[in-house]
């Protein structure tokens, strides 16, 4: 192996690493060459790994640790959605999130539906809110508000017109929809009764592609290296691999 291969590209020196190996649980310096690590140990012996064009770092005692990896999220279509969408994270008066909402369809007038994330909703079932609250917002374009855990969704009349749900419409299995006296749905769907909403919700290639790009940046930024992304779309997934091949 010639000594050009084993310089190293880049070498972090004075740093406390922790390196999950019980061989050398902890060292000082690291030497990385393209995408991998070709020395862990103390300062002194990256010296020989280094050339004149190789960027050293002195990182004064900081940690550094391997990539973190998420085995749980829901990255892709959250990521995308939240470009288009309301982030309710801490709206959590009804005259705020309608405010929210207001602004929200005037800053999107060509949204065909208007999405909301993060909502959290009532510790009560008799407090539920009901279409007729966002329906005095947003009465022409379908309306949808997720819950922070995702199980829960509050829509628009307009909305359920789209989904075809009326006093007629039975609960899908593994899922229930909320409903006034006469039977027709007071706005509230929970689990399965909200599905049809993200099949139908889907953004195009641009909307999806720049936002997530912008979201792998971010999760490197705070060591996320790899994650395992529940539940994605289809259409989403033949995104990704066309990513992937530009």
């Amino acid at each position: 192996m010639s000594d050009t291969f084993h310089k190293a590209d880049l070498v972090l020196q004075n740093a406390n690493v922790w390196t999950v190996d019980p061989r050398l649980p902890r060292a000082e310096a690291v030497a990385i060459n393209g995408d991998k690590i070709v020395a862990v140990g103390k300062n002194s012996e990256m010296a020989p790994l280094t050339a004149d064009e190789t960027k050293t770092y002195d990182l004064g005692g900081r940690l550094v640790l391997p990539g973190f990896i998420d085995s749980h999220t829901h990255f892709m279509s959250s990521t995308a959605r939240m470009a288009t969408s309301m982030n309710l994270l801490g709206v959590e008066s009804l005259s705020e999130i309608q405010s929210t909402l207001r602004g929200h369809a005037k800053s999107f007038p060509k949204l065909e539906w208007l999405m909301g994330f993060r909502w959290a909703p009532p510790h009560h079932e008799d407090t539920w809110p009901t279409r007729h609250d966002l329906d005095v917002v947003e009465a022409a374009r379908p309306v949808a508000i997720f819950d922070q855990d995702h199980h829960t969704a509050w829509v628009n009349t307009a909305m359920l017109n789209a989904l075809g749900y009326d006093q007629n419409t039975p609960d899908p299995e593994g899922g229930t929809i909320l409903r006034e006296q006469d039977g027709f749905p007071t706005g509230i769907l929970f689990e399965k009764a909200f599905e049809p909403i993200e099949g139908k919700a889907l953004l195009n290639f641009e909307e999806f592609s720049n936002p997530v790009i912008e979201g792998i940046s971010k999760l490197h930024g705070i060591g996320l290296t790899s994650i395992s992304d529940n539940a994605n779309l289809p259409t989403y997934i033949d995104f990704c691999e066309r990513m992937l091949g530009d």
